[in-house]
Formats: C-alpha cells, structure tokens, sequence
C-alpha cells in the first residue's frame, strides 16, 4: 500500500513522531513523508492511505489549531480532494499548560478531512508533552502505528 503521511511542525517535534511512525509502517508499505509546506495537494490522489500530524498551536487567535500549514493547505482543497480517501490522524499538545485544548489539532483535522470527502478511519494518536519526553513518549507512537499497520493489512486484504 502507498502511504503518505504528511506532517506541519514548528520545533522538528511532529516530524520526529511521523518518522517514529514511518519507520514502524515501511516494513509492509511504501511510505513517503513530507511537509505540509512542501506539499503539492494534486499528489493526494497518488496514494492509498494517508496520514495527517500537527502540532496543537495558537493560530488564528485561539488555542488548540491545527499547525498554519494546514490553514494553507485548507486553502488549495477542492470540494472533493479526499473523496473516497482513508486517513489517520495524530497530533501533539501539552496537556499541563494547555488542558482544554490539548491536541485539538486532531480535531481541526479529521473536521478538514471529512469537509473534504475523506474518513479518518482510525482513533487519532494524541501525544503528550513529547518535547520533553521524546523517550518515554516512543512506545505509545510504535504501538499506534503497530495498530494502524495492522489495520492496513486487513485494509489490502479485502
């Protein structure tokens, strides 16, 4: 299966957690990993199965957006550039300073992705405070991206 997963960051801490989940799919899948900045939205259409992270960030004068990237990209969707696509969706945040918000990212984009005729097919993977926990956040990471692979096996089976 072709995946793409598809990340916007500002500290390097949501591309560190698309690679940890790269790594763990990439034994069974062609993934290919980029950012948002550098992301051409035609190219959507030349995967299978795709994969969304954002750090959870003040934008837009609130707490808890999604990474402005995506804001962007937002902007160059056409109504159905997620038809009949499947996504996964994870997200950073911190829940010490930010409890109300924390990872709503996530939410901003499965919202963007189902606005955009896309289904986020599997619970979304929501880290916490993994700048300052980069090892002890790793497992939580390799075993969501263990579940999503799993999925994607009973996905290409059918």
């Amino acid at each position: 299966m072709k995946i793409l997963i598809v990340f916007a960051t500002y500290s390097g801490s949501t591309r560190i957690v698309g690679n940890i989940i790269e790594t763990a799919l990439k034994n069974d899948h062609d993934v290919t990993s980029c950012s948002v900045f550098d992301f051409d939205p035609a190219g959507f259409s030349d995967f299978d199965f795709i994969v969304l992270g954002s750090n959870s960030w003040f934008e837009n004068k609130e707490e808890g957006q999604m990474n402005s990237g995506f804001h962007a990209l937002k902007e160059k969707l056409k109504p159905d550039s997620f038809k009949g696509k499947k996504f996964a969706i994870y997200a950073l945040g911190d829940s010490n300073l930010y409890h109300n918000t924390f990872c709503k990212a996530a939410d901003h984009l499965e919202k963007l992705v189902r606005e955009f005729g896309g289904d986020a097919v599997v619970p979304p993977l929501k880290v916490d405070r993994f700048y300052f926990d980069e090892e002890g956040s790793e497992p939580k990471i390799i075993e969501w991206a263990e579940e999503l692979n799993q999925f994607l096996k009973q996905l290409q089976s059918h």
